[in-house]
């Protein structure tokens, strides 16, 4: 049974509480009004999270009050979840000693400097494309499944951390005469300096290379581009079959196009880009369609989008693993979609009328 509050306060009012942009008479007012009754604050937090997820600055024709009725109508009907951590990664093969090996799904802060060394990548400098080493048939290989987290320990001392759904494959000469991994999917690189060895991650679009920094690649095979984030450092990234690349240092974003044209990015918030490694998926104007899959590797929840309209409306803001599913109940009310969970898998689909 939906619950009806007593004394609804106007959405302008309640939305100006939320902002902290109430006149202080307003400001009293709603504070009366929520220590009146405990539904009330309930209410309106319900309205914080959804208005914060909406990132409003971005949606200037967002109807605010069609929003709050719909949050109002869903309130009597919103259960708490408990959301479990995901399962521990699996990999294929040992790599480290089993002292040393698999330590999984950990919250993976930004740790440690890791001093940027001159200017790399030679090769680039030279307007030449880099060449790629033949893979060799007994390469190790690691793999996450959706929702799984994986971190490594490379035998150069490097850092990897892998996103779900990603394979990370290494060659067993790694740190020897060369170090190149192969990549598909998405993982973060803490890599240990060797001048005299660049560190070389191969996708199958692009070869990202660098001496000792912090970055991000994400390079799924069935997505329409690839993108290589910088935290720390320098690292050079050249398309496939191209002679053409950037250099990329602090807060610097790389585009690859799925036919390996490489382009550039300065001075972006870099912290969306790693907002992975804690359990938070950003969108920024994102189909809806393609932040579905997203979340699908990320968290390991199928979000099925029932019909071509809703999946082609766009989205900013935040998911988190620890509040999934009531963000994603949020997007719904958002985009007014119904919404319907079953287990781990959330179908969003159009009301009548409601598609734009």
């Amino acid at each position: 049974m939906k619950v009806r509050l007593t004394e609804p306060l106007d959405s302008d009012v309640l939305l100006r509480f939320v902002n902290g942009e109430s006149p202080v008479d307003e400001r009293a007012s709603v504070e009366r009004w929520l220590a009146a009754d405990v539904r009330h604050r309930a209410e309106l937090d319900r309205l914080d999270r959804a208005w914060r997820l909406a990132a409003r600055q971005e949606q200037p024709d967002f109807d605010t009050k069609a929003l709050w009725e719909r949050i109002r109508l869903e309130l009597g009907n919103v259960p708490a979840v408990r959301v479990s951590r995901p399962t521990p990664a699996r990999i294929s093969a040992p790599f480290l000693p089993p002292s040393t090996r698999s330590r999984w799904a950990r919250a993976a802060s930004a740790v440690g400097a890791i001093a940027a060394v001159g200017m790399m990548a030679v090769l680039l400098q030279k307007g030449e494309p880099v060449p790629e080493p033949e893979p060799a048939p007994e390469m190790r290989v690691y793999t996450t499944r959706p929702g799984e987290r994986a971190e490594l320990r490379l035998t150069d001392g490097t850092r990897a951390v892998l996103n779900g759904a990603s394979t990370l494959r290494i060659p067993p000469a790694f740190g020897t005469a060369s170090r190149d991994v192969y990549l598909d999917g998405e993982a973060y690189f803490e890599v240990t300096h060797d001048s005299a060895n660049v560190f070389r991650v191969h996708t199958s679009r692009m070869v990202a290379e660098d001496l000792g920094t912090r970055f991000t690649v994400t390079a799924y095979a069935s997505d329409s581009t690839s993108q290589v984030a910088v935290a720390e450092g320098v690292v050079g990234v050249v398309g496939k079959d191209s002679a053409e690349g950037v250099l990329l240092n602090l807060n610097d974003v790389a585009h690859v196009s799925s036919t390996g044209v490489v382009s550039a990015t300065r001075n972006v918030a870099i912290d969306r880009h790693l907002s992975w490694l804690g359990g938070v998926a950003h969108f920024d104007q994102d189909l809806v369609s393609d932040a579905a899959r997203m979340l699908g590797r990320r968290f390991g929840v199928e979000v099925r989008v029932a019909d071509a309209a809703l999946a082609k409306r766009r989205f900013t803001g935040s998911v988190r693993a620890s509040t999934l599913y009531e963000d994603l109940r949020g997007l719904a009310l958002l985009l007014d979609a119904k919404y319907e969970r079953k287990g781990r898998i959330v179908t969003l689909s159009s009301r009548a009328g409601s598609a734009r």
